[in-house]
């Protein structure tokens, strides 16, 4: 009889729903799906969590003190976030990174609520924001990283906080400094966040009130995001004589001299670093990328340079699986192997602008958008979670049409381009960067302006429905 009065509109039967399968994957299928006992710390945890040590032992925010890239490795606030967890539980790491695990999946569940009642507060139909929320409950790619201690559940939660400001009409002033505040430490978190800076603010000045009304709430919103934000490259700069406005991978073993610069040289001339990088872990003959097109000459110093690579690369031989043993010592050919992908690279860039400006963007986006399986899909929990990338695909096509369904309609038009800007902008720039780590296409990079889309994913869906399937029904009904 209790089950039966349940609604599909249930707030309290959605959460429930959401955290049960989330404790349920956690238990009997995250350390199958992550392949290590200890899933809760994988491998860029303990960058944020020494940053944190380091600052509460030695007064030295960084990942190793005596490396000097080491201060900007990680952006701190994820670092801070997981050092409560390291002093709440007297300095163990390991207790420390389950307790922070258990807390991000309750967190997520609240991410839950908060997907409907921003839905809710848009549309103000409760069997859209229910149905947005029913989606995310069960999302799986938010899902898989709920016990993991990365910075993507808690900046989505900061994230979806700052959407829920923007959306509540009333006090809209104070509202505007919330959004702000929640975005910048968001952005502090999770560093990509920040493209969605400028979108707020277009927004807000795309909104139907006075000019003067505009302005104002304009800088309400860009000083609190300024003051927040800014305190991180400032610290930099004051501390340091360094201005980096995110951080540095230099700053850690394994992501230094050669490997950047193979990393660079990749992107332009290939979407993807693999399997060139793996064939150099397991010193293997290494293939020539797939769009790279150079002379004889260049080939032959691009292949020397992955040779050098398999026996001398310092950093490649910090990765896991490298065919040798850690390289202590600074290699003699670092430099041969920076300068020969360097200069690889701009060769490539200059001579064929269209390959790295339209044809590799194209391929990339494709892949972020039509991404099919995982890597490793030995076990059959990776088999079952790679098709589930069709759900994604699907996902983003609805969301897309839904902002598109949005954009007919006055009283949704802001929120369709707050959230349509804002992954546009975000593949833009990770499909087509020209920095360090752009191009480097991970499903989990693109996790939050996804989980935004899911709300314009359900308008899509119950409006699909209402004027088609209920139509139909009701022909049916009258005949």
């Amino acid at each position: 009889m209790a089950f039966k009065k349940l609604k599909f509109t249930n707030i309290f039967f959605i959460l429930s729903v959401g955290l049960f399968v989330r404790l349920i994957f956690t238990w009997f299928f995250a350390e199958n799906y992550y392949g290590i006992e200890n899933f809760f710390c994988q491998g860029d945890t303990k960058g944020w969590a020494y940053s944190f040590q380091n600052l509460y032992e030695k007064s030295i925010y960084a990942y190793n003190v005596n490396v000097e890239y080491s201060h900007f490795l990680r952006i701190p606030g994820y670092s801070f976030f997981l050092g409560f967890f390291y002093l709440l539980c007297g300095k163990d790491w390991t207790v420390a990174y389950k307790v922070c695990g258990y807390t991000q999946i309750f967190i997520d569940v609240f991410n839950i609520y908060l997907i409907k009642i921003i839905a809710q507060k848009v549309y103000q139909n409760i069997k859209i924001s229910s149905l947005a929320a029913w989606i995310f409950a069960l999302y799986p790619f938010a899902i898989v990283w709920n016990p993991v201690c990365y910075s993507e559940i808690l900046s989505l939660h900061l994230l979806l906080l700052s959407v829920w400001f923007f959306v509540k009409k009333d006090d809209k002033k104070i509202n505007l400094f919330w959004c702000g505040f929640t975005i910048a430490l968001s952005a502090l978190v999770r560093p990509q966040i920040a493209i969605i800076f400028p979108v707020f603010g277009i927004t807000i000045l795309f909104q139907k009130v006075t000019l003067t009304l505009k302005l104002k709430q304009a800088l309400i919103y860009g000083t609190t995001v300024f003051c927040i934000f800014g305190i991180w490259p400032a610290r930099n700069y004051i501390n340091h004589n360094k201005f980096v406005l995110m951080q540095d991978l230099r700053g850690s073993s394994n992501w230094h001299g050669e490997v950047l610069a193979f990393t660079a040289f990749m992107y332009s001339a290939q979407s993807d670093w693999e399997p060139q990088f793996t064939q150099i872990l397991k010193n293997q003959q290494v293939k020539i990328p797939e769009h790279f097109i150079g002379t004889k000459q260049d080939s032959i110093k691009l292949l020397r340079a992955f040779e050098l690579c398999k026996t001398n690369g310092v950093s490649f031989s910090y990765w896991k699986g490298y065919w040798q043993n850690k390289i202590v010592t600074d290699s003699s050919k670092l430099d041969s192997m920076v300068n020969a992908f360097t200069e690889l690279r701009e060769m490539q860039v200059q001579q064929h602008p269209f390959i790295f400006y339209v044809i590799l963007p194209i391929e990339n986006l494709k892949k972020a958008i039509f991404k099919t399986s995982l890597y490793d899909t030995k076990s059959m929990i990776r088999k079952i979670a790679s098709s589930l990338f069709v759900l994604r695909t699907l996902l983003i096509f609805l969301g897309v049409f839904g902002c598109i369904l949005m954009f007919r309609k006055n009283e949704y038009k802001s929120f369709a381009l707050l959230l349509f800007s804002y992954w546009s902008l975000l593949y833009l720039a990770l499909c087509a960067g020209t920095g360090p780590m752009f191009r480097n296409i991970e499903v989990r990079y693109f996790l939050h302006p996804d989980v935004l889309l899911l709300i314009p994913a359900s308008y899509f869906i119950y409006s699909f429905y209402s004027k088609y399937f209920s139509k139909q029904r009701n022909i049916q009904t009258n005949i």
